[in-house]
């Protein structure tokens, strides 16, 4: 090969090393449509109408609650003036507190006699105030997280790191760090093959990755949303949390999860309908009005998970006074049966291999009452979750049970 074509063989290959490069760059910042796409979509992660919201500003760690019971909020400062804050937390949530005014004291939970603090009388009103401060470094904080993930022992990933892997991936996107972001979903991608190949697949609907976080943010929600339901937290707050989950594409539990939402509706409009009633003030109602005084405070008793027991809290158990009422409960109680109102009580079992929580509807609860005070089963406990109107069977033990008390009836009537 002569001089002149050696010097344009390698202009050649220079120019091609060039081109080839810039293609490398130009993929590198201009992902494919579907992907930008699907991290855009993981805006849905933080229930958010406006991804733009979070764009500057600033993310802060505040500590809330008694001194010797904190609690420790994260999250995008969203407004703020010199007497409250709004934060929008890592899991959506947009949380309002306000700064304490001078001279407020912060509170100390009291010591029982046995030595443990006094958790019992804890109040959602205790975290509405911002009692310490301070504004970290999202990006630095997100590029640590990419770095732990990737030495993270693959038996160690969970549904958890998933779901902040995915948080992670739309904030750095949103914040045009899209280098970052394309690693963080890269690492996203890895990560749910590996968590399917260690645990499998809990249902074939779940291979891909959205329906896969789909399920599992459904999921914490609803844990987050029995867990707020137990603390007695106000049924507006926590009918939110379940017209967030209604907001996800379908997933597995759709149905349900709109039945709850009309009956978490139901339940804030009945609220303060039926004052408390002191001990003397209900024993001189007729036997119906008691009937029907604690079948509406039936809502508000926090049980977990054995309903016919007194909680922690030693409060009267509306079910057990259901049940004190014997026969004039009867009635009410079938009636009741398809009710799909949820309670303060709490279901536990077990579908798709994974542990759900859900709280239990007052068909659930009047079922359990009337097989507890009749010794008469109507419902088959080794159906899939243990509770009728999660199996589409409260008509029909209903059913079952009206033609046992008109039975039983009958049979009283022709007694010598």
């Amino acid at each position: 090969m002569n001089q002149l074509a050696r010097s344009l063989a390698q202009k050649t290959l220079s120019i091609c090393l060039l081109v080839g490069m810039s293609l490398s760059v130009a993929t590198a910042a201009e992902p494919a449509p579907q992907v930008a796409e699907q991290i855009t979509r993981f805006s849905r992660l933080l229930s958010l109408e406006d991804p733009q919201l979070l764009i500057d500003k600033p993310w802060a760690v505040i500590e809330t609650g008694p001194s010797n019971a904190p609690k420790l909020l994260e999250g995008w400062v969203v407004d703020q003036d010199t007497d409250q804050i709004q934060l929008l937390d890592w899991q959506g949530d947009l949380r309002r507190l306000r700064f304490p005014s001078d001279g407020l004291q912060r509170p100390a939970l009291v010591r029982l006699l046995n030595g443990k603090l006094d958790v019992a009388s804890l109040e959602p009103s205790d975290y509405v105030v911002a009692w310490e401060y301070r504004e970290i470094d999202f990006a630095q904080r997100s590029r640590e997280f990419l770095q732990h993930l990737k030495q993270r022992d693959r038996n160690a990933i969970t549904i958890q790191t998933l779901l902040d892997t995915a948080r992670y991936t739309f904030a750095a996107w949103i914040q045009d760090d899209r280098e970052h972001a394309l690693e963080l979903f890269d690492q996203l991608e890895q990560k749910q093959q590996t968590f399917l190949d260690i645990r499998g697949v809990p249902h074939e609907a779940l291979v891909e990755l959205d329906p896969f976080l789909d399920w599992f943010f459904a999921a914490e929600l609803r844990t987050r949303s029995v867990l707020m339901t137990r603390n007695g937290h106000p049924f507006g707050e926590i009918a939110h949390l379940w017209l967030r989950m209604a907001m996800l594409p379908d997933d597995l539990f759709h149905e349900d999860v709109k039945k709850l939402v009309a009956g978490y509706q139901l339940l804030v409009g009945e609220e303060g309908t039926v004052p408390e009633l002191s001990s003397r003030e209900i024993a001189a109602l007729s036997e119906q009005e008691q009937v029907d005084y604690w079948m509406y405070h039936l809502r508000n008793y926090v049980s977990m998970p054995t309903l016919l027991m007194r909680n922690v809290r030693k409060e009267v158990n509306p079910a057990l006074e259901l049940k004190k009422l014997g026969d004039a409960a009867i009635p009410t109680l079938i009636e009741h049966m398809t009710d799909m109102r949820p309670t303060r009580c709490q279901s536990r079992y077990i579908r798709y291999r994974h542990m759900h929580v859900w709280p239990l509807r007052y068909g659930d609860c009047c079922v359990t009452i009337f097989e507890d005070m009749t010794k008469h089963q109507i419902f088959d406990r080794e159906a899939k979750t243990h509770h009728p109107t999660y199996d589409g069977v409260a008509a029909e033990c209903q059913a079952k049970a009206q033609a046992w008390w008109d039975a039983e009836l009958v049979r009283r009537r022709q007694m010598p």
